[in-house]
């Protein structure tokens, strides 16, 4: 939906508005990865009794 939102405000020769909601996509793509990245890292961590600590 913003990717046609850019498209468009291109299309009518606002640069400086489609730089911002191409700016705006990009950082809510690199948010979500990091998201999902740490989301997939807490499922696959062991729970913590299963952790064994030094003596």
């Amino acid at each position: 939906m913003l990717l046609v939102a850019a498209a468009l405000t291109i299309a009518t020769g606002d640069l400086s508005d489609a730089s911002v909601i191409l700016l705006f996509i990009t950082v809510n793509t690199a948010v979500g990865v990091v998201q999902e990245v740490r989301a997939e890292q807490a499922v696959m961590a062991p729970p913590p009794c299963w952790r064994t600590s030094p003596r």
